[in-house]
């Protein structure tokens, strides 16, 4: 299922609920969001899908665990002629498998085959927004494109992050989220990529790279929805390799 949010942010909206998703939020920014989930339905609404979109990734790894764990207890004790020694061996071996799958799907970095998949396809889009607005922007926004076009992503995600409200836009937004992607923060730039806003700048390129994120992440069910909305659009600037990396999950 494709994730659509309930109302269109603003930039403001937007700052509250990253920052609050990220514990990042100041005392006066508290106060404001506070208020806003007590006094604005639409908003508590909005920052309640956002909260459960950042946990659904871990809970649908959990719900694979849950399952991988029952089925090899009805698989190894669904009839008890065993001794038992040999109950007590498999429960010993169950608990050890709990706690490597807990670390691989929960806990752990993505594996490395993940990673491979997704360096294959990603690479940072280039930026021709500054370029095209340069000698508009101010110091501390220019600062942040310079970071970005000189591969300095870590840099550039931090700059970009530390804009003032009135700074921020679907670009800036857009990029941050592929220098986090770069550096590894799949988490953090889906909950960019994937704000419903009120322009549709950058859309198709959003759905690729989240599509990315969730390879990254090693969720390729969430991944292969993206690629087939992408696949459904010949026009798409990366339709082939849409097509590409979508075999390669399946």
């Amino acid at each position: 299922m494709t994730i659509y949010s309930i109302m269109e942010l603003n930039d403001r909206d937007q700052s509250l609920i990253k920052k609050y998703l990220f514990s990042r939020l100041t005392q006066p920014e508290e106060t404001e969001f506070s208020s806003r989930m007590v006094n604005d339905q639409d908003f508590r609404t909005e920052v309640e899908f956002h909260r459960d979109l950042f946990a659904s990734m871990r809970d649908r790894e959990h719900d694979r665990l849950k399952k991988k764990l029952s089925d090899l207890e009805n698989k190894h004790f669904s009839k008890p002629s065993k001794p038992n020694y040999t109950r007590w061996l498999l429960l010993i071996v169950l608990a050890m498998l709990a706690v490597w799958l807990l670390w691989r799907f929960v806990i752990a970095p993505p594996t490395p085959d993940a990673k491979r998949v997704f360096a294959a396809y990603f690479s940072p889009f280039e930026n021709t927004v500054e370029i095209a607005t340069r000698g508009q922007n101010s110091p501390a926004s220019s600062a942040a494109w310079k970071a970005y076009d000189s591969g300095d992503y870590m840099r550039a995600a931090e700059l970009f992050d530390q804009l003032p409200n009135e700074e921020q836009s679907e670009a800036t937004r857009f990029f941050q989220a592929n220098a986090l992607l770069y550096t590894g923060k799949a988490r953090e730039a889906l909950i960019l990529l994937e704000a419903k806003t009120s322009k549709a700048q950058f859309e198709e390129q959003r759905l690729w790279y989240a599509a990315l994120a969730y390879v990254y992440l090693g969720d390729d069910e969430q991944a292969k929805k993206r690629l087939v909305a992408i696949k459904s659009n010949p026009g798409h600037f990366k339709f082939q390799e849409a097509g590409e990396l979508f075999h390669q999950l399946e």
